[in-house]
């Protein structure tokens, strides 16, 4: 029952939940931040800023918003590229994590990043990249 209600929050309500659920994420329990999670999931590309903004929390926060990142998939790629130029050490891991985590789809975004990108950014997608078993030589 729990699992509908997240997921119907999350579709049909849409963008207008972000930040109450963002909230939720915070002030919530193991039981129930995992609800609130899928709901961001659902609603898809408006989650993705604020799901980036939680990479810099504790690592259980940090966790759960990487996994709805990953679940949101190739919507969250320019996102969360961009935001490696900016984030701190533990939240660029994760960020590359995630990155990683969506796997082929976010391979042209990255591709992109490299020759477009900041200096910074460049070294940590060919990383990622490189995790991916991607050999930049084929580029």
């Amino acid at each position: 029952m729990w699992w509908n209600a997240a997921r119907t929050l999350g579709g049909e309500i849409g963008a207008a939940a972000v930040d109450p659920l963002v909230e939720l994420l915070h002030e919530a329990g193991d039981e129930i931040r995992p609800l609130a999670a899928m709901a961001l999931t659902e609603i898809g590309s408006p989650a993705v800023e604020p799901l980036i903004g939680l990479l810099s929390v504790p690592p259980s926060l940090r966790r759960t918003a990487a996994a709805a990142l990953a679940k949101i998939g190739e919507p969250a790629t320019e996102a969360c590229i961009r935001a490696l130029d900016s984030a701190d050490g533990e939240a660029q891991e994760t960020l590359q994590e995630v990155l990683g985590a969506l796997g082929e789809p976010a391979v042209p975004a990255l591709i992109q990043s490299l020759t477009s990108g900041k200096s910074r950014i460049r070294s940590q997608v060919a990383k990622i990249l490189g995790r991916m078993n991607w050999e930049l030589e084929r580029l």
